[in-house]
């Protein structure tokens, strides 16, 4: 008898041609977080780069909520596959903010706003303290896990 082979795929598409993003680091941070949450299980997993007016349009019409946002995850897995399928959409014009805000590359801060939708996919929230600590938390790991691999 031949064992299922799971899908492991994590793919970026870039919504905005910019040369900030490197398709290698943010599937890579993708892949490590998710080969340890779920040694067993697949994925199909995309990476989503898009301009800030879309994940305005995003947040209005998934979660009702006005203005922009860094991440927006959307959990697509159904429960006749033990497949976890999701899409991740980063506003890069917020990454490009937020990094000069926070004191980091570009590259850096899309690797953690990937690592952060990845741990939503995941079931993670970071809707209080609490969460966001949590999430905090778990993103320096999985930052951490893509510098021991040789990547900054």
């Amino acid at each position: 008898m031949s064992k299922l082979t799971l899908p492991r795929q994590v793919s970026l598409v870039d919504g905005c041609k910019k040369p900030e993003i490197s398709a290698g680091e943010l599937t890579l941070i993708a892949e490590l977080i998710l080969e340890q949450a779920r040694p067993q299980g697949g994925w199909r997993v995309q990476i989503i780069v898009v301009p800030e007016e879309e994940i305005i349009r995003l947040n209005r019409r998934i979660f009702q909520r006005s203005g922009s946002t860094d991440v927006i995850s959307c959990n697509l897995t159904t429960a006749e596959e033990p497949v976890l399928e999701g899409e991740v959409y980063i506003s890069l014009e917020t990454a490009l903010r937020q990094a000069r805000e926070y004191r980091v590359s570009a590259g850096e801060e899309l690797q953690r706003l990937t690592a952060h939708g990845i741990f939503h996919l995941l079931g993670y929230e970071d809707g209080d303290v609490r969460q966001k600590e949590i999430m905090t938390a778990l993103e320096d790991e999985a930052m951490r896990r893509l510098r021991a691999f040789g990547r900054k």
